[in-house]
């Protein structure tokens, strides 16, 4: 989630899709979109697929 400088929403994107073994993260996506929308600040989540909260 990007948000502005009063926390309001200004796009919610899910940026990428993995397998339960390898996540396809890019680090340099989320900061380009980022700078794109000219966002304060930058939520993410991610989840566990497999239930297991271990690594």
């Amino acid at each position: 989630m990007f948000h502005d400088a009063q926390n309001r929403l200004l796009q919610f994107e899910e940026m990428f899709v993995g397998t339960l073994t390898q996540p396809r993260v890019y680090p340099q996506e989320i900061v380009k979109l980022a700078l794109e929308l000219s966002s304060a600040t930058v939520i993410l989540s991610h989840n566990h697929p497999s239930g297991h909260l271990k690594p």
